[in-house]
C-alpha cells in the first residue's frame, strides 16, 4: 500500500507542476510536499522511538505523525517564517482528533446546501464550533511567550 501512495503523490506532483508550473514557488504547496513525506517516509520509521506514547485512540500514531510532519516543514518554516513552533506538537496533538470530524460535518454540510441551505446551516454549527476550538486551541497556545523560537 505504500508504494500505491508513493505513486499516487509523485503522479499529483507532476499534475500539478504540469498544470502550474510555478507551484513549487508557493509556500504552502511546499509545507503541504514536505509533511507528507515526513508522513509517508519519516514516519514509519521513527514510530518505534515513540514507544512510551501510549496506543490509546491512536495517541502514538498522532504524536508520531505530527512530529514527522514538523521535521519535515521545519527548514521552509524557519527559512520563510524565521520562527520555530515549541508548541506545535501539543496543539497538533489537541486539534488533530477533531480534523477529520470537520471534514465529515463539512461533508455533510455541503451536501444538505445542495438540497437546502437552512438545513447546511444548521449542521455548520458542528462546523463552526470545532473549527473554533481549533482556533481558540492555537491562540492560546501562541499567547505563551515561549511559544516559538526567532531565528
Amino acid at each position: 500500500q505504500i508504494a500505491k501512495i508513493k505513486n499516487i503523490l509523485a503522479w499529483t506532483i507532476v499534475a500539478m507542476l504540469l498544470l502550474e508550473p510555478n507551484v513549487w514557488r508557493d509556500v504552502g504547496f511546499q509545507l503541504s510536499f514536505l509533511s507528507t513525506i515526513g508522513l509517508i517516509y519519516l514516519s514509519p520509521k521513527i514510530y518505534k522511538y515513540f514507544s512510551l506514547v501510549p496506543e490509546f485512540v491512536g495517541t502514538r500514531e498522532n504524536v508520531c505523525s505530527s512530529f514527522s510532519a514538523i521535521v519535515m516543514t521545519l527548514p521552509v518554516t524557519v527559512f520563510y517564517f524565521h520562527k520555530f513552533s515549541v508548541v506545535a506538537l501539543a496543539v497538533n496533538f489537541l486539534v488533530l482528533p477533531t480534523i477529520p470530524l470537520i471534514m465529515l460535518i463539512g461533508f455533510i454540510q455541503l451536501i444538505f446546501a445542495f438540497i437546502w441551505l437552512p438545513a447546511a446551516k444548521i449542521v455548520g454549527v458542528g462546523t463552526f464550533i470545532l473549527l473554533d476550538y481549533v482556533i481558540r486551541v492555537a491562540h492560546v497556545y501562541a499567547s505563551f511567550s515561549w511559544a516559538s523560537l526567532q531565528f
